[in-house]
């Protein structure tokens, strides 16, 4: 069972300013400890996808479920 699936791009409303383009990208940097590392690694093996593309669903999802009030833990707040 394919977990991943592809759907149909949706266009993106008009930019708001000048420089929001459609295909503007960000980029996150974010740290693991060994443990999750490797339970990323391990699982990402397990999906057949790579780890990238499995952290960025995770954070869509997180992301996306954030509104539920389902999420058992916050994130910390960083100074």
């Amino acid at each position: 069972m394919d977990v991943f699936q592809r759907v149909p791009i949706v266009p993106r409303p008009s930019p708001t300013r000048p420089d929001d383009t459609v295909d503007s990208k960000r980029t996150l940097l974010v740290s693991f400890s060994d443990f999750a590392w490797e339970a990323l690694e391990e699982e990402s093996t397990r999906l057949g996808v790579p780890v990238e593309e499995l952290v960025g669903f995770s954070v869509l999802y997180y992301i996306a479920d954030a509104d539920s009030g389902r999420i058992a833990r916050r994130m910390p707040t960083i100074p």
